[in-house]
């Protein structure tokens, strides 16, 4: 990590790389450089997920996450986090970072020199995304809701659909930082704020076609998810649209 992080340093001005370690807690932190330009979101995100990919390759396994912290508010890609990063990610952080237990500083390096080849001749693809093949049980169950709407499965009708048990599914989306509820409120929010931002439906419909038969209960869950109401999160969206525009004579 500290190599990786010097190599960096070379060719990026607007922050480095730090490894520490505290305890049994590994953080890899992005510290942003005196005066440097704010970098974008696309770049941190891809600073983290090759400090990731390396890491994980030289021990020959994927290195689980304990979390990451992005100090950028929730992207609208933010879906394909379940592809970046294997664990819990925290948006609207005083930091970015990714943390992840200790004790893979002290596995046993796998890798050899000849094996270097190989592995830049198939950057980034293999170290930057998690395979497909090995799909998310918190992705499966996010296109399965999705499919759904406006009807909202229980979580039982969703496992039996699935093919696992209630207890199976729970424990691999436990594993993956997730819960049922979490899924389906994320996907939720996530329809509803596409839909708020890029129409003009109307609210209660869009209310409805995200599984809620209450317009005011959506109110109090997209309050709940976003601190903002639905008209206002739509008017907000607006401005911002508008103030993008080129003025004309």
């Amino acid at each position: 990590m500290h190599r990786f992080g010097q190599f960096l340093h070379l060719l990026i001005d607007e922050f480095s790389v730090k490894a520490r370690r505290d305890g049994n807690v590994c953080d890899v932190l992005l510290v942003a450089k005196r005066n440097a330009p704010v970098s974008r979101p696309l770049g941190r995100e891809l600073i983290l997920k090759l400090a990731h990919g390396l890491a994980s390759w030289l021990i020959g396994q994927r290195i689980p996450l304990l979390g990451v912290e992005l100090d950028f508010p929730r992207p609208s890609h933010a879906g394909d986090y379940l592809y970046l990063f294997p664990g819990p990610v925290q948006f609207n952080c005083s930091q970015t970072l990714m943390r992840f237990d200790a004790k893979y500083l002290d596995m046993v390096i796998r890798r050899q020199k000849s094996d270097l080849r190989t592995f830049l001749a198939h950057a980034p693809k293999d170290w930057l995304f998690e395979s497909f093949a090995e799909q998310l049980m918190c992705h499966r169950v996010r296109q399965y809701l999705s499919g759904c709407l406006p009807r909202v499965p229980t979580i039982e009708i969703t496992a039996q659909d699935l093919h696992i048990s209630v207890r199976t599914l729970c424990r691999r989306l436990s594993a993956e930082g997730s819960t049922f509820q979490s899924v389906k409120d994320d996907l939720r929010r996530d329809l509803a704020i596409q839909r708020l931002t890029r129409s003009e439906d109307a609210i209660a419909a869009i209310a409805y076609d995200v599984g809620f038969d209450d317009p005011s209960a959506f109110h109090r869950a997209f309050r709940h998810w976003t601190g903002s109401t639905p008209h206002s999160y739509r008017k907000t969206g607006q401005g911002r649209r508008g103030s993008a525009m080129p003025l004309t004579s």
